[in-house]
């Protein structure tokens, strides 16, 4: 959590000191809570009365709203605590809870690993629901808004979303602890292999598409440790608790996403088949991969189940092949055939240059000189984040 915030964190010395205050204390979840929620209400309430002005004085609505001069807003900071919460404590804690029940079939240690994986999995499917749902993110209709209006199809989503992050975990916690079982180094090895292979294969993957540096606008050190700590925890969350948020390009990818659970399937399938009764205490061959199969099942109906309630358009959203970049200037295009200013400055301060200079750089000058400043500098508009942008 600190170096996250250490590299994230562009403020004046008093303000890291105050925030580095915050995290020592173990407020920080709870403080980024507070001020997310405060940031909603207060936008909320900025509208209703921007409303109501305009149906007095019958102005138009103007798109380019106030936006933030932080590197990285409220909700993405909550989302990266509760990440790094999830993978180093609900995950690893629920692991060590798997290996104590397989290893003594206990209801104590069954109720503390439901617990554990349950707390995760809900963790998981929070982020998600809350990002779609954001109103902000809602604007990119192009990747958010899968999860439709009415209130009995949320409710059904969210569900279907809990389980697929509760399967996925128990999947390959269940395999990692019956690998365990197997006794010496072999087990052991035989995990590592599969888990080292798995991330090595992503990275090559990313480095080999030119898509390995993050979004994020940093230089020198800050990068590359912005980049290694990001990957790493997205594509380990994405593993084990199937976190859907993290299957925008600028993360993992759609096509990635749903090639993570294949593994997942074929990691619980790999153990509970090579498991073998060694003791008298041991459980059963038969229980072992009916119990994994059941958890497979409830896995791959989940995700299924998911696809054929989500907006139909977004489907597609889960199996996308494009990088960060190539998603970057679509949605750049996007927000300027839809006359949203305020995002394509958003994309062009907050974004690496090397995201979409190489692609769309002649067309944001051209789009720049000929459209975006004669109406701000001349056509005399008071738009309150312009100068921050510019």
């Amino acid at each position: 959590s600190i170096a996250t915030f250490t590299v994230f964190h562009k403020a004046p010395v008093w303000i890291q000191v105050k925030e580095q205050l915050i995290l020592f204390s173990l407020l920080k979840p709870g403080v980024d809570v507070y001020r997310t929620t405060m940031k909603d209400k207060l936008m909320a309430r900025k509208r209703r009365e921007e409303e109501r002005t305009r149906r007095i004085t019958g102005e138009k609505k103007n798109e380019e709203e106030h936006i933030t001069e932080q590197l990285v807003d409220e909700r993405f900071q909550l989302t990266t605590g509760r990440a790094i919460e999830m993978c180093a404590e609900a995950i690893p804690g629920t692991v060590i809870q798997m290996s104590a029940f397989l290893g003594s079939s206990d209801f104590t240690a069954l109720v503390s690993l439901l617990s554990s994986a349950g707390s995760a999995a809900f963790m998981s499917a929070v982020i998600s629901y809350e990002w779609d749902t954001d109103p902000e993110g809602r604007i990119n209709s192009q990747f958010y808004g899968y999860i439709p209006r009415g209130m009995g199809r949320k409710v059904l989503i969210f569900a279907l979303q809990f389980t697929q992050c509760f399967s996925c975990l128990f999947v390959r916690a269940a395999a990692l602890g019956l690998l365990s079982l197997r006794g010496g180094r072999e087990g052991g090895y035989a995990a590592l292999a599969f888990l080292g292979a798995e991330l090595g294969v992503y990275f090559a993957v990313k480095i080999w598409r030119n898509d390995y540096v993050y979004w994020l606008d940093f230089e020198g050190w800050k990068k590359h440790a912005a980049t290694a700590i990001e990957r790493l925890i997205v594509k380990l969350l994405t593993d084990w608790v199937s976190t859907h948020q993290f299957r925008i390009p600028y993360e993992v990818g759609g096509a990635a996403y749903s090639f993570s659970i294949l593994t997942t399937l074929a990691f619980g399938a790999w153990a509970a088949l090579g498991y073998e009764k060694l003791g008298e205490g041991d459980l059963e061959e038969a229980d072992v991969r009916l119990a994994m199969g059941t958890c497979c099942l409830c896995l791959v109906g989940s995700y299924g189940a998911f696809l054929l309630v989500i907006e139909r358009s977004h489907v597609r959203s889960f199996f996308d092949t494009r990088t960060g970049s190539q998603y970057l200037c679509q949605e750049w295009a996007y927000y300027k055939e839809n006359k949203l200013m305020k995002n394509m400055f958003v994309i062009l301060n907050g974004y690496r240059e090397s995201y979409w200079v190489p692609h769309i750089g002649e067309e944001v000058k051209e789009w720049l000189n000929n459209d975006a400043l004669p109406k701000l500098l001349l056509g005399g508009r008071d738009v309150p984040w312009f100068d921050s942008h510019v």
